[in-house]
């Protein structure tokens, strides 16, 4: 129940989401063959994602790719997914993964049987 001060009180605003999404439990970061120490929240990335409102038809761009917890929900709403990083190692290289195997942002992609990004581009707007 709400407090005495808030019953004659409207709220307006626009709903995103109601009960427990289970697309958000159905990627956990946990499981993604690569992550880094910056990886987004899974529900922050889904979050994001909603609210730039990504959907099959639009191009969602991350200029700071990092392991990719920003395109991930974005290619799960439908998107076409691009991104850049300043880190040649995130682009070209990634990292060792479980088990030896070489893992990068394509990784979390089949991991999960999505379409990869359309590119990922080494980008520094250094001058």
């Amino acid at each position: 129940a709400l407090p005495a001060a808030l019953h004659d009180v409207m709220f307006f605003g626009r709903c995103l989401i109601l009960g427990r999404n289970n697309v958000v439990s159905q990627y956990p970061l946990n499981k993604r063959p690569y992550i880094g120490p910056t990886s987004m929240d899974n529900e922050v990335g889904f979050l994001m994602s909603n609210l730039g409102l990504a959907a099959p038809g639009r191009l969602v761009y991350d200029p700071f790719v990092g392991t990719g917890s920003l395109l991930l929900p974005a290619a799960v709403h439908g998107a076409l997914t691009m991104g850049s990083d300043i880190d040649i190692q995130v682009v070209q290289h990634g990292k060792q993964g479980r088990g030896g195997r070489r893992v990068d942002v394509w990784s979390n992609f089949s991991e999960f049987g999505l379409p990869p990004p359309v590119a990922i581009a080494r980008f520094d707007a250094h001058m």
